[in-house]
């Protein structure tokens, strides 16, 4: 059981998006009770949802009619670790700044600010194990009670390799295990990137980059790539608005599955158990 928190203060941070290289701020303020994780951009609402998904190749992207904000996940991530259930977050559009390329920045800003709001935060619960294949990206689900999620990825490097995380909902440290863990990208990657003009916000202090037989710089943490990943799932998984209770175990996981699995388990959990 965890209880949802609230922000007592405003906050406000800024930075570059990694594919801009725009200059972009972020307003954070408390939200209304039960309105849920909001994105307001000029006169529009964004809800936080799985169902405003307009976009999830190389990030999670939101959107309403013509409206639409990149690179979601890191921001999303980090409030559903912090059990912040209410929010809403101000910016112009276009793109969230990447910051330190992972949500230690996120959680340095929100922290403090955060106290209990006494209630209780509703979860949804998975009735049936399910399974999914998307591609060469694999997930499967089982009954639980509570939410773990757990990431393994699988690289033919020898730096990578094979690499196994885990998160346990309310329980992991997930400032100290998960957020520092940065974006990630092969050396051969980064560099089409720069030639298609994307990626222009990206430095080594944003970005692991992958060369043949080193990394850019130091890893923050062991396994940092997978543990990336792992940030990523949890701020995908956030959109459905609600710890779903389940045993989520995602292979080689891409921001289009995680979304895609989450609308698999909802519709399972919808039809098991209607008034969820």
């Amino acid at each position: 059981m965890s209880f949802g928190m609230v922000l007592t203060e405003t906050t406000r941070i800024s930075g570059v998006g990694i594919h801009s290289g725009k200059e972009n701020a972020v307003l954070i303020t408390q939200g209304t009770e039960d309105t849920g994780i909001r994105f307001l951009v000029k006169d529009r609402i964004i809800p936080a949802s799985v169902d405003c998904v307009v976009d999830a190749r190389r990030c999670t992207s939101l959107g309403v009619d013509d409206i639409r904000i990149d690179m979601v996940e890191h921001l999303l991530s980090a409030l559903f670790a912090l059990n912040v259930r209410n929010a809403d977050i101000h910016i112009d559009g276009g793109e969230m700044p990447i910051l330190d390329g992972g949500a230690t920045e996120w959680v340095k800003a929100l922290k403090p600010l955060l106290r209990t709001s006494g209630n209780v935060i509703p979860t949804r619960t998975l009735h049936e194990p399910i399974a999914r294949k998307y591609n060469d990206t694999v997930y499967c689900a089982i009954p639980s009670d509570r939410m773990r999620l757990t990431c393994i990825i699988d690289f033919a490097h020898p730096l990578i390799g094979l690499q196994i995380s885990d998160y346990l909902h309310g329980t992991t440290d997930y400032a100290k295990d998960i957020a520092p863990a940065r974006t990630f990208g092969f050396i051969d990657e980064v560099e089409a990137l720069h030639a298609a003009g994307l990626g222009l916000g990206g430095d080594f202090g944003n970005t692991l980059v992958v060369y043949p037989d080193h990394y850019s710089t130091h890893e923050l943490l062991p396994s940092e790539c997978c543990r990336h990943k792992l940030l990523d799932m949890i701020g995908d998984f956030s959109l459905g608005n609600a710890p779903i209770n389940a045993s989520i175990t995602a292979y080689k996981p891409s921001h289009y599955g995680n979304t895609m699995f989450l609308k698999a388990m909802l519709e399972e959990i919808i039809t098991n158990n209607p008034q969820k």
